[in-house]
């Protein structure tokens, strides 16, 4: 599969896609501070964004980190692949926590052609946390497959979030 950076950057900008009007402003314009960290989350339930939200900041809150990270949402995996593609070249990114069970695109998908284009262009590896509701062993190794770290079953719980953070190293290169 080709992924060419201007070629669907240019997709997302005309519009085809990912129209979604909870996405609240295109990070390229508005955020500023190069030397904050980016952490993603991705889910299409507001509430559920809300959740993952309070939790990353009270951790980060605890760790004395929470001024050193920009935490974004978005609500499917096309909103996924836009962050990414704003940020990917900055080195920023330090973790992203999805929803797999999504309407424009789902987790997997995004994190596959997240992972490949990590390949092609020669991009350090950042985590990704998949989260989800399904316990399955085939659901859970199609997530994996497509290239998420871990996966989170949901209701996500903050002990056990902190523990994965710790265990793949989110944290030290803050």
């Amino acid at each position: 599969m080709q992924f060419s950076y201007y070629a669907n950057f240019k997709f997302f900008n005309q519009g085809k896609i990912g129209k979604n009007p909870s996405r609240k402003f295109d990070s390229r314009s508005e955020s500023w501070d190069m030397t904050k960290k980016i952490f993603i989350i991705i889910d299409d339930n507001k509430y559920i964004r809300e959740s993952v939200r309070n939790i990353l900041e009270r951790i980060l809150k605890e760790k004395n980190y929470l001024h050193l990270v920009e935490i974004l949402e978005g609500s499917d995996g096309v909103d996924l692949l836009k962050f990414s593609i704003d940020y990917f070249y900055t080195q920023r990114i330090q973790l992203v926590i999805t929803d797999e069970n999504m309407e424009f695109m789902q987790g997997s998908a995004a994190i596959k052609i997240l992972r490949e284009f990590e390949m092609q262009n020669k991009i350090p590896h950042y985590c990704i946390f998949s989260s989800t509701s399904f316990e399955d062993k085939i659901s859970q190794d199609y997530i994996k497959d497509a290239g998420a770290d871990f996966i989170l079953n949901k209701p996500l719980n903050k002990e056990k979030l902190l523990q994965e953070l710790i265990n793949f190293e989110v944290f030290k290169d803050l």
